[in-house]
């Protein structure tokens, strides 16, 4: 049932997924679910903000404050910038938020292509190689192979030729 445009039903819709999913399996032979009704939605639907908010919210960035880790000034610019995603796409917070995924993805692809991981680390705003290392060596796939190559170079250098000395004592 819809009430102002809002279901609370997900954990039901969920379930009755589930054990529709177990009689089309032949597990069960009817849904003991289905004739449960979805809950109804007893929140006022969501208001938008205002313009005026829009442009309280965007100045309140500004003035995050800068201590602890993720206290820098170039923070405040990524917290405008995720409120500007969500502003102009729609995105939910949990939908914007897994953009961390593209970030690390961008992050790999540099690593694939050869850029050091000092120059990733700069691009991607970390204090230290280690952070960057941590979130992205796992998924360099051409990392084992690049010290496959550098170990199997060593093994290319030319040996010293031994002489035979005949004789002894």
């Amino acid at each position: 049932m819809e009430v102002g445009g809002e279901y609370v039903d997900s954990p039901t819709r969920t379930l009755k997924t589930f054990l529709t999913f177990c009689v089309d399996s032949g597990w069960i032979a009817v849904s003991p679910a289905k004739k449960v009704k979805a809950g109804l939605s007893r929140q006022p639907p969501t208001e938008p903000f205002t313009d005026e908010e829009v442009i309280a919210i965007l100045d309140a960035c500004e003035r995050l404050k800068t201590k602890g880790t993720y206290g820098t000034v170039a923070n405040r610019k990524r917290v405008r910038a995720f409120m500007l995603i969500l502003r102009y796409t729609g995105l939910r917070i949990s939908d914007a938020a897994s953009l961390d995924t593209t970030r690390d993805t961008f992050a790999v692809s540099l690593l694939e292509s050869g850029t050091t991981i000092q120059d990733v680390a700069i691009l991607l705003g970390h204090e230290s190689t280690a952070t960057t290392e941590k979130s992205c060596n796992a998924w360099v796939k051409s990392r084992p192979e690049r010290l496959e190559a550098a170990v199997q170079k060593t093994w290319q250098v030319e040996k010293p030729k031994l002489r035979m000395i005949q004789g002894g004592a």
